[in-house]
């Protein structure tokens, strides 16, 4: 995936925080996290683009820091 094509777009629905990282050291190319609201827009970016999500967290955060 090229993380870039999506940065912007994430940034457009208002992404909290954005996150690359070295596939071949974890597997994974990037990471975002979207207001609630942005996830049917996120979605329709993946499919129109021909990927699809593989997973999708959730996390009710009152006060402090998540860290993942």
């Amino acid at each position: 995936m090229n993380a870039e094509k999506f940065e912007g777009a994430w940034r457009d629905l208002g992404a909290l925080a954005l996150c690359r990282f070295d596939f071949r050291k974890t597997g994974l190319t990037a990471a975002a996290i979207l207001p609630p609201g942005a996830l049917p827009a996120a979605a329709r970016q993946f499919l129109d683009a021909g990927y699809f999500l593989e997973a999708i967290t959730v996390a009710e955060v009152k006060e402090g820091l998540l860290a993942t």
